[in-house]
């Protein structure tokens, strides 16, 4: 079979799908496979990253990064790289229409079986492996000192608040719920509806605030979470890859992927981490954060919130 190089991300990925599937007469070592899976992964990343840096997170050399390339049909991990550069570019007003259009596009294209149910099957089980894949990514490449860190720091704040619009504002909602069940002084950054100023102007120095966006970037995020570096906040950002406007300039960083078949940005990954922060704060805290649980039990059943029949 003569093969080709690569022309964009789409056809790169088929190959590493026949690679894998031992479709081509290419052969890659146990570690270089998983290596390129999370190159494609994190396609912002790689392209963003130097090689050394890369290979620094993957766990391997430059050089099998190089070797790798030329695997590949590339004639070097320079002309592998540009090929994410290009790929990876400011995302345009159409991002969301263009990203259901692929989605649609592929279950057009006869991938699926003709039986309807079985084709609504697939798409449902493609899904749950393609957000599987993006946790255990995520959590792949976290660093337990830096999330035990930001933990420390959301345990000691005054105050935190949490901002995150459009899709991810429910994100903000779930963390500023979960941290209000074993802290005190825990809201979304303009909760009240007051406005971003007013909730920026009640922090002070140290504060808390936990920003999240991913591309295309909410501007509302990305200007208020500025405002937070100028007035001396400490800053936690959740966002997609080392090149975003959120990962810059800010004390706490967690990357998480979000590539997934569905029509907008996959959240999933991004509550699981949420999850796993809020455990380590709980943590953290100790018995306090057990006191506040107990509190708000009390509030619950004085009050009669919930049923249990």
């Amino acid at each position: 079979m003569l093969l080709t190089r690569p022309h964009d991300l789409s056809s790169l990925e088929q190959l590493a799908t026949q690679i894998r599937q031992r479709q081509v007469p290419i052969r890659l070592g146990e570690k270089t496979r998983a290596a390129l899976t999370v190159l494609l992964s994190h396609p912002e990343n790689t392209a963003l990253l130097s090689i050394t840096e890369l290979a620094q997170q993957l766990g391997v050399n430059a050089s099998t990064l190089t070797r790798l390339a030329k695997r590949l049909g590339f004639s070097g991990f320079a002309e592998f790289q540009r090929l994410f550069r290009d790929s990876v570019r400011p995302s345009a007003p159409a991002f969301y229409s263009e990203q259901a259009s692929r989605h649609l596009q592929i279950w057009s294209n006869g991938t699926a079986l003709p039986n309807p149910i079985d084709t609504t099957q697939q798409r449902i089980e493609q899904l749950a492996e393609e957000n599987i894949t993006n946790i255990r990514h995520g959590i792949t490449a976290l660093s337990a000192p830096h999330l035990a860190a930001a933990a420390q720091a959301i345990a000691t704040a005054k105050r935190v608040r949490i901002h995150g619009v459009r899709q991810y504002s429910a994100l903000a909602q779930f963390m500023a719920y979960g941290l209000s069940l074993i802290r005190s002084d825990v809201a979304r950054l303009d909760g009240c509806g007051l406005g971003l100023a007013e909730g920026l102007a009640q922090l002070e120095p140290k504060d808390i605030l936990i920003s999240a966006s991913v591309s295309p970037y909410s501007q509302e995020v990305l200007a208020t979470h500025e405002q937070a570096r100028q007035a001396q906040l400490t800053t936690i950002s959740l966002t997609d890859h080392a090149g975003s406007p959120l990962a810059v300039n800010t004390d706490y960083v967690f990357l998480i992927p979000y590539r997934s078949s569905f029509f907008s940005n996959s959240i999933s990954a991004y509550f699981v981490l949420a999850e796993a922060l809020l455990n380590q704060v709980a943590w953290e805290l100790g018995n306090s954060a057990l006191e506040a649980i107990h509190k708000r039990e009390q509030l619950i059943a004085a009050l009669k919130i919930e049923s249990h029949r």
